[in-house]
């Protein structure tokens, strides 16, 4: 799906548009975002090559955007706007990938459910009166919803592949050793090396490096040890 959008260079804007309409209509439904970001100025800075060009993903709500809220699902940070990127969210622009929305996830990476935002608990797309799982629900939901093909979550012990399997989607760890900053506590980021990863039964899986950083002096003992990490829809 993500090689064949890829490929389709005349319909980069229609098919993000496309997708950000779709989230907000869906977003009473499932609310599974908690920012929306609108892609006119990004599709105007497309760059003219890239793995991703053209392709709208969500980022989980712990990745450092500039001058988008970023709150890690929580009250405390409802208000925090970054002015510096996540190095994740740097490469993936390169790349010429398109943010739609920051999705839901539990308040700050600490939970199995996504219950414990502060804009309310998600919901499953599959069946609304069941959870999307965490930390990474809206992500997972997004991807499962089909607003977008990829999304980016993050994982201690299973904050990506609990939501993953709640939602029907595939989750991938991301083993490797690259260094990158910008998402909230102390994470081991995947970042994109730009090499393609085939999954069995999938499509668009990349699978990049991560390593531990420490981030956010201020939550030195709260937040530890996440991977980012990427869902995508299996082929069905």
């Amino acid at each position: 799906m993500i090689k064949e959008m890829v490929k389709d260079r005349d319909g980069a804007k229609e098919r993000c548009l496309e997708a950000y309409e779709k989230a907000e209509a869906l977003q009473e439904k499932l609310n599974d975002v908690i920012t929306f970001v609108d892609p006119a100025e990004q599709l105007e800075e497309l760059p003219e090559e890239g793995l991703f060009r053209g392709v709208p993903i969500a980022l989980k709500d712990n990745v450092c955007t500039k001058g988008v809220r970023t709150t890690a699902g929580s009250r405390i940070l409802s208000n925090y706007v970054p002015i510096y990127n996540a190095e994740i969210a740097d490469r993936l622009k390169k790349a010429g990938a398109v943010v739609i929305a920051k999705a839901s996830m539990d308040e700050l990476a600490m939970g199995g459910t996504n219950l414990t935002c502060f804009t309310g608990a998600a919901h499953n797309p599959w069946d609304t009166t069941r959870i999307t799982g965490g930390s990474s629900g809206g992500s997972a939901a997004l991807v499962a919803s089909g607003v977008v093909p990829m999304a980016i979550g993050s994982d201690t012990g299973d904050s990506v592949r609990k939501p993953a399997a709640f939602n029907g989607i595939v989750g991938v760890l991301t083993p490797g050793a690259v260094h990158a900053a910008g998402a909230h506590g102390r994470q081991r980021v995947a970042v994109p090396d730009l090499n393609l990863a085939d999954v069995q039964g999938a499509e668009g899986i990349w699978i990049f490096g991560c390593h531990r950083t420490p981030l956010f002096p201020f939550f030195p003992q709260i937040l530890w040890g996440h991977s980012l990490m990427y869902l995508a829809r299996a082929r069905r």
